[in-house]
């Protein structure tokens, strides 16, 4: 039996990547055809009334900015996929270089490469945000 095979006969694993390509597929189709639904000159500002609740005309409300909130996510998907996709091509290609360098020099580089990630693999996400943010 091969390696994708023994992959979808894992149960748990095979549900969780159908889950998770439901999830992406819904993402995409948001991104297609949400300006198609939604009036995406509502996600502007001052656009709307500002500050209301959820209700039948504002599914999700309104900032205080006066943005229809569900307007915002739909004109920001795309971006939002576009940013996701360039960061992980990036870190793909750094890591591919790094590991294609490490691996056929190896010695003191093989070691650098790997003291360096190691130490940034320790550094949370969170404290990489807090540091972009303050910026």
């Amino acid at each position: 039996m091969g390696r994708f095979a023994r992959l979808f006969n894992n149960q748990r694993l095979s549900a969780s990547l159908v889950a998770g390509l439901v999830i992406l597929a819904g993402v995409v189709i948001l991104s297609l055809c949400g300006p198609l639904l939604v009036d995406v000159d509502k996600a502007l500002v001052g656009a709307v009334k500002p500050s209301q609740r959820p209700s039948n005309e504002f599914l999700l409300g309104t900032d205080s900015q006066g943005r229809d909130m569900l307007a915002v996510m739909v004109v920001a998907v795309p971006q939002t996929l576009k940013m996701g996709l360039i960061a992980g091509l990036v870190g793909i290609g750094v890591g591919l270089l790094l590991g294609l360098l490490s691996g056929f020099f190896g010695g003191p580089l093989d070691a650098v490469v790997r003291v360096l990630s190691d130490s940034l693999m320790t550094v949370p996400g969170i404290a990489i945000l807090i540091i972009i943010a303050a910026n």
